[in-house]
């Protein structure tokens, strides 16, 4: 996957900051104003993105379109710069998820890669100007990592890291140049199941763990208005391109080759051009070209080599960028409340029904906020197990990397009384009515290779609890389609193993119910709190093996504390927190017949409330 556009348009927008305050001490009797206070992040922007790959490849397998959604997140502090960026890829059918076989019609296999980058400039760290010389504005450390994981013949889970040296140039039009020396290591799992390429072509069946060669990592990144052009053409180009040296052996024995990928974009601030609101929205069209893709010997391996057109949609959705007044943190503002959040926490006993128990780190990015008519919240999480339940496909004698899931929610409603600028749907405790719907979307380099997608709306009632409580109950309609299939490494017995099938499951009934209890009986020294949430299925009909779908309940609960609060009287910044999870027929399936399909484990966590 790429290093895509590292917010280019916030990039451009931190050229602008700047600020200033004073006060008119002629006056005695005018007291002067209070000092302002500079903001944590001087440039903020998230963004969420729609682009189409027409003709992207999967090295081994095939070519196929991709469609994409991306959520990244730009920012600049006072030394230095972070950027973080997700994509969710879905293939079609000609890069299959596995097992699975064409006379199923197999679904398209779903990809998800992260990417993490930070700066610290070292003129902001030495309170100087020294580290700038003509075009060069800045000399910085840089460090980062990568991680991917797709349910594909491939079950890649890739895990690398890099640092080196970041060198700033200045471009006209106040462009940029940014380029990258690094050193890069990187981890992977590489498997291969039976129904890859003609018989021959790879060992089939393989998986094996990788540990590549330490090596070389230049990454380019620029940004360049066409300021030559008419203000009412505002149009600009963005692009990177990364070369990464040989990394050694692959998987499979063969040497890794030097790898290229470029990609470059023609964009246009279509929100300055309609509503006269710059980086607000986007429409961009692009050219990638991907050389040794993944490091693969294009003379050796079939579709190494891509070259995609792409054509895309940015949504500038959080920003406190100047230019895009109507989205600032400030009484008015678009979102009322906006709360982005970073949370680490391990599951001591989680299960994967019909393979093990295992223990799961997980990282979550969550985003909630209030607007004008209703709310919005945004979850997605990274669930690494243990050896206990592993990638696929592997044998235990390599010992086999823990599976990884990703699993992304969303939820949004639309207030009754908001909608009526009335309080009509206000009686006694009940706070309001809302109109309440979503997606969530998961997948896994498991044996059940699982590609789920599901739909809910109804509606949620919500209610106020003593201390500022609230809890919200949402009855909805549930309709749900995945993958489900089993290697041959799966001792799940009432299963063939093997097997590989798209479900889609009937129509059914979805209740949830979420928390949330301020302990305010206690003293304000002792900051405690309860959230959590139960989720009811009905029975969802035959899943891909046949077998009766079952009620299924999951329930979390945490005890939360205002850490932040405490020790530096900063509320809501960070907590610390413990719970417990109990989950009855996990994904549906009879634990009377499945094993593992009861979950019951403590959790811990640390939550940090970023932006």
């Amino acid at each position: 996957m790429t290093i895509t556009r590292l917010a280019l348009a916030g990039l451009l927008a931190s050229t602008a900051l700047g600020s200033a305050f004073g006060a008119d001490m002629t006056i005695p009797i005018k007291a002067p104003p209070a000092p302002v206070e500079t903001p944590f992040f001087l440039v903020n922007d998230t963004s969420i993105i729609y682009y189409h790959a027409f003709n992207a490849t999967d090295p081994g397998v095939n070519t196929t379109p991709k469609e994409v959604l991306e959520i990244n997140h730009f920012d600049v502090w006072k030394y230095g710069t972070n950027f973080f960026d997700i994509q969710g890829l879905q293939s079609n059918h000609r890069d299959p998820t596995i097992p699975c076989t064409p006379a199923q019609k197999c679904l398209g296999a779903v990809e998800v890669y992260a990417l993490f980058r930070s700066t610290l400039g070292f003129n902001e760290l030495t309170g100087t100007k020294m580290f700038s010389f003509g075009p060069l504005t800045n000399v910085s450390f840089e460090f980062g990592a990568d991680a991917n994981t797709e349910n594909n013949p491939f079950a890649p889970e890739k895990k690398d890291v890099v640092a080196g040296l970041q060198f700033a140039f200045q471009l006209p039009y106040k462009g940029f140049l940014n380029v990258s020396p690094m050193w890069y290591k990187e981890w992977n799992h590489q498997g291969l199941s039976p129904i890859v390429g003609p018989p021959g072509s790879f060992p089939a069946g393989l998986g094996t763990n990788v540990t590549f060669h330490d090596t070389w990592d230049v990454e380019f990144v620029y940004g360049m208005p066409l300021g030559f052009l008419p203000p009412s053409i505002p149009l600009s180009i963005l692009g990177f391109t990364n070369i990464h040296g040989p990394k050694g052996p692959d998987g499979f024995g063969a040497p890794t080759k030097t790898e290229v990928l470029s990609e470059n974009h023609l964009n246009l601030d279509l929100g300055q051009m309609v509503a006269g609101t710059p980086k607000w929205l986007d429409l961009w069209v692009g050219y990638r070209y991907w050389f040794n893709k993944f490091g693969v010997n294009h003379n050796v391996v079939p579709f190494a080599n891509e070259s995609t057109w792409l054509a895309g949609i940015t949504w500038h959705a959080i920003t406190n960028n100047k230019v895009a007044p109507q989205f600032e943190a400030k009484p008015g503002s678009f979102f009322i409340i906006n709360d982005n959040a970073f949370t680490y926490y391990h599951a001591f006993s989680a299960t994967d029904p019909g393979v093990a128990v295992t223990p799961k780190e997980v990282l979550e990015y969550s985003h909630f906020d209030v607007w004008k008519f209703g709310t919005n919240f945004l979850d997605l999480q990274a669930l690494q197990s243990h050896t206990h339940d592993p990638v696929s496909p592997c044998v235990a004698t390599q010992g086999c990397l823990g599976a990884v899931e990703v699993y992304a929610l969303f939820r949004s409603t639309l207030g009754f009384n908001e909608l009526t600028g009335t309080k009509l749907f206000s009686y006694g405790p009940l706070t309001n009515i809302s109109f309440q719907f979503g997606a969530d979307a998961n997948t896994e380099n498991n044996p059940f290779a699982p590609e789920k997608k599901d739909i809910v709306a109804g509606l949620q009632f919500a209610f106020a609890l003593p201390y500022k409580g609230y809890v919200n109950v949402a009855p909805m309609y549930y309709q749900e389609w995945n993958h489900e299939g089993l290697f041959p490494i799966s001792t799940a017995a009432p299963f063939p193993a093997g097997f590989g099938n798209n479900a889609n499951f009937h129509g059914t009934l979805d209740v949830e119910v979420v928390y949330g209890q301020p302990l305010g009986f206690l003293p304000e020294s002792i900051p405690l709190s309860l959230l959590g949430f139960t989720n009811f299925h009905g029975s969802k009909g035959r899943d891909g093996f046949g077998g009766q779908t079952k009620p299924e309940v999951l329930s979390e609960h945490h005890l939360v504390l205002d850490f932040g609060k405490v020790v530096a009287n900063r509320p809501k910044w960070i907590d610390l927190w413990v719970g417990y999870r109990y989950w009855h027929n996990k994904f549906g399936a009879d634990a009377t017949v499945v094993p593992f399909a009861n979950e019951s484990t403590a959790l811990a966590g640390i939550t940090w409330h970023a932006f």
